[in-house]
Formats: C-alpha cells, sequence, structure tokens
C-alpha cells in the first residue's frame, strides 16, 4: 500500500489585477468634438416652397418655413455605430464627452424653444419631449401668507391641533 499523506500540491494562479473585467470600450477621444459637429450640422429649420395655381392659371410660389429634425442622441450613437445607453456611461465616466454630452442638450433645447415659440412645434410634443429627454420638471411656486391652519387626515381620522392652535371649526365659529 501506498501512502496518500503526501497531496500534490497545484501552483498558484497568478491573477492580474490591473485589467478591467469585460469588454473594452469603444470610447475614442474625437467622440466629444464629432458629438457637438454632429448636433450643430442641424438647422432649426428649413424653407420649402409651395407652389399653387390661381382660378385664372397664375403660378405662385410661397416660401414656408418648417422645422428640421431635432438632433438626438440615438442619430449620433447608430452613425458611430453604438447604442444611447453607451453614450450616456461615457459622458459619466469621460469629462470631455460630459461636456459635449451637456452642450448636445442644450442645443436640443434650443430647438425646442425656439420652434415652440415659431409655432412650428405642438406645445404638447415639446412638453412632452422636454420632460423625457432633457429632464425639464415642472416647477410651482407655492407661496404661503400668515392665518394658515393645516389640518392632517391620515386615513379618514382627522388630526387635532395641538394646544393653542386655532382649528377651522373654531376659527369660523369665531368669525
Amino acid at each position: 500500500m501506498q501512502d496518500n499523506t503526501q497531496q500534490e500540491t497545484k501552483p498558484k494562479r497568478q491573477y492580474n489585477y490591473t485589467k478591467k473585467p469585460g469588454r473594452p470600450s469603444t470610447y475614442k477621444p474625437e467622440y466629444p468634438q464629432q458629438l457637438i459637429k454632429f448636433f450643430n450640422s442641424f438647422e432649426l429649420t428649413k424653407q420649402i416652397i409651395k407652389k399653387y395655381t390661381t382660378k385664372n392659371g397664375t403660378i405662385i410660389e410661397e416660401p414656408i418655413e418648417r422645422s428640421n429634425k431635432i438632433p438626438t442622441f440615438q442619430a449620433f450613437a447608430r452613425s458611430i455605430e453604438t447604442t444611447s445607453e453607451t453614450l450616456e456611461e461615457w459622458a459619466k465616466k469621460n469629462v470631455e464627452f460630459a461636456e459635449a454630452y451637456s452642450r448636445a442638450k442644450d442645443i436640443q433645447k434650443e430647438f425646442i424653444f425656439q420652434n415652440t415659440l415659431s409655432g412650428l412645434y405642438d406645445s404638447k410634443f415639446a412638453q412632452f419631449f422636454a420632460k423625457n429627454c432633457l429632464g425639464m420638471k415642472d416647477q410651482v411656486a407655492v407661496e404661503a401668507s400668515g392665518g394658515l391652519t393645516l389640518r392632517i387626515i391620515s386615513f379618514g381620522e382627522e388630526k387635532k391641533p395641538d394646544k393653542g392652535e386655532v382649528s377651522t371649526g373654531e376659527k369660523a365659529q369665531l368669525e
């Protein structure tokens, strides 16, 4: 019989912790400049010529201003063969790209504001786009003046005012 007390020891595996796990980034240093160039290449409006004929046969050409396409991050991402989610990740990790990303959002805001004020965009669409794509929110200003009594009702029970406070019912009786 052989003695199995001696066990074979495997050499320890060496790990290289300097490499990051996952697929390497496709980010290139020229992307911030390309993003701004892409967004600046869009004109706010375009002019088309509407032609129509009058009853007497005269042809009239009338210039009409139309809104242009809004530059989007999805379109830019498609142009460099990536996704808009990847652009967002690059903006979180890269200062230069984050600045370009912010400037691109400003260009989108300008499109929305100018074309909505010119009557070229429906105001409901502009509001939807601003809230969902530009991160804008409705702001409500609340102003309170003295003499306000607040009743808190929780699950159908009325909270009684603290000592020294006047309830709404008592206030009505005083008046």
